[in-house]
Parts: C-alpha cells; sequence; structure tokens
C-alpha cells in the first residue's frame, strides 16, 4: 500500500507565504504567484496571528543559513530535497550554479512553471535550473530519478 503524501503539498505554501514578508529575493512573487497567502489563511484560520509572529522570522533564517552554507561549500551544483516553492534555485541558476530541486509530482506541477517563468523573464539559463519530481521518502523514486 503506497502512503499518500498529497495532503503535504500545500504545506509547501504556507512556507512561501512566510518567506514572502521578508527579503528574499523572488519570494513574494512566488507566494503571490501560487496564492500562498489564501492557502495559509485556510489552513491555519485564526492561528495565523499567532503564528505570525514567530514563522517569517524563522523560515527568513533558516532559508538564508542554507544559502550560506552552500556559498560556503563552494559546490557548482546544488540538489534540494523537498524545495516546495523555494526560489534558491533562481538565485543559485542566476550565479551559473547546477541547480536541480525535487519535490512530489502534486506541487512541483504547480511550482516549475511559475519559476520558470521568472527565470525566462531575468534570462536565467534554463540549463542551470531543473526540476524533478520524485518522493524523497521513497528509496525507489530516488534511485530512478
Amino acid at each position: 500500500m503506497k502512503a499518500d503524501y498529497s495532503k503535504i503539498s500545500p504545506t509547501a505554501k504556507i512556507a512561501a507565504y512566510w518567506k514572502s514578508l521578508s527579503d528574499i529575493p523572488y519570494a513574494k512573487e512566488i507566494a503571490e504567484a501560487v496564492d500562498a497567502q489564501q492557502t495559509t489563511k485556510e489552513i491555519l484560520g485564526e492561528k495565523i496571528v499567532t503564528m505570525a509572529r514567530f514563522s517569517p522570522p524563522i523560515m527568513e533564517a533558516r532559508y538564508k543559513a542554507i544559502n550560506i552554507g552552500i556559498s560556503e561549500s563552494r559546490v557548482d551544483n546544488i540538489l534540494e530535497l523537498a524545495c516546495g516553492l523555494s526560489p534558491r534555485g533562481l538565485t543559485l541558476a542566476a550565479d551559473n550554479k547546477v541547480y536541480v530541486g525535487s519535490d512530489l509530482p502534486e506541487i512541483l506541477s504547480e511550482t516549475a512553471p511559475v519559476i520558470t517563468s521568472i527565470a525566462e523573464r531575468l534570462n536565467i539559463p534554463a540549463n542551470k535550473l531543473h526540476y524533478q519530481p520524485v518522493n524523497v521518502l521513497s528509496k525507489d523514486e530516488l534511485g530512478e530519478a
């Protein structure tokens, strides 16, 4: 019996909404394109007020800490597991690094076109930005990807 992870995908929009409240490049544009604020309101309801106090700074700090780690590693090929609606691929590809974002097919079907559209508009090289639908909890799927 295969587990259903489709309920996880909407949480990527919550993360995208929190990031949109920061200065993370492209975060606002991505969140608006997928109506992340509306999804966040629907899922969290009245809890959004409480969570809005601490979630945005945590998401921003996590995002920026990972970027620092990538920069300090000096690698040019990055694979991000469960990338959600992360704008990281745009900044890395613009910096001439090869980025592969992976996530569940449900979220990538919405994510990849939005981010690809932004990349095209900004002339970010298409050969540097890739997306692979895969369930990272499945060893078989990871092996096939």
